[in-house]
């Protein structure tokens, strides 16, 4: 008996888990087998993981939670043990159902095409037109089919009325005029972002942000940055998009909301999509 899953196929401690009593995963343990348990979790819409949980791999409360909620929900007892209700922990049975189900989405057709949106990108491709082999980079990060920056989530027909910035990004809107900056150094990040505090208060009328994290401070530089009718377009995935819900809620007005469902690497975690309108006095 061996794991099939994308995410779980040749991990050994899930693999032991699979086969061998003594290696089911408990709760307080921690390192990548975690981090796969609580990504499958995730993926089959299983409860909601705390995001330092998530970062350190760590099998706490929150995790513990939503494998109880996986195995209430399939009613994954051990028999053995004589069990009437299920546990949080995660044995030969419950590793079992976790990587039948991940085979499950793996082997599903791709998603039929989202609707459109005159805002942002809900596909790789961004806005029609542009010559994507001559402007766009290639990336290490998480590149489209032909190694370059994908544009997923990111705006399409600016405002321009003002600066268009992208905060934390990786140049995929370069190709629109926009400018990437970042509210704080990042040690491991690139280099040739300017920061925030450079720019002049209400200077912006387009800022993006992919897959970066809104500080308190990146909150407050966005307010003052941004012009009267700035568009703010914000793309996260599943495990952040709550906390990042209510941040653009207190920096403005939603006016649009995308949920795409990705089922595939390399994190399988979707896409949030929330455009709002900053309105100041």
């Amino acid at each position: 008996m061996t794991l099939t899953s994308k995410l779980m196929k040749g991990d050994k401690l899930l693999e032991k888990c699979l086969v061998n009593d003594v290696d089911h995963v408990v709760p307080g343990a921690r390192g990548p087998h975690v981090g796969k348990i609580q990504l499958a979790l995730f993926q089959l819409g299983e409860g909601v993981i705390s995001p330092k949980e998530i970062t350190s791999q760590l099998y706490g409360p929150s995790t513990a939670n939503a494998v109880l909620a996986y195995k209430k929900r399939n009613m994954i007892l051990n028999t053995a043990l004589r069990q009437k209700t299920p546990d949080n922990i995660v044995g030969k049975k419950t590793i079992f159902k976790l990587d039948e189900d991940l085979t499950k989405l793996d082997n599903r057709p791709d998603p039929n095409p989202p609707t459109t949106s005159r805002l942002v990108s809900l596909t790789i491709h961004g806005a029609p037109g542009h010559d994507h082999a001559r402007l766009c980079r290639l990336t290490s990060g998480f590149p489209g089919p032909d190694g370059r920056v994908h544009h997923l989530g990111t705006p399409i027909n600016p405002q321009g009325f003002g600066l268009m910035i992208n905060i934390g990004g990786e140049h995929e809107t370069d190709y629109l005029g926009f400018r990437d900056f970042t509210t704080a150094r990042i040690s491991a990040g690139p280099r040739d972002r300017p920061l925030t505090v450079e720019l002049k208060d209400n200077s912006c009328s387009d800022i993006c942000i992919r897959d970066s994290p809104i500080t308190p401070f990146g909150e407050t530089e966005i307010l003052r940055i941004a012009k009267n009718r700035c568009r703010l377009t914000v793309a996260t995935n599943s495990i952040f998009a709550p906390s990042m819900e209510q941040i653009v809620a207190r920096l403005g007005t939603v006016i649009e909301r995308h949920i795409l469902v990705d089922f595939k690497p390399p994190d399988g975690l979707g896409a949030h999509i929330i455009v709002a309108v900053i309105a100041k006095k």
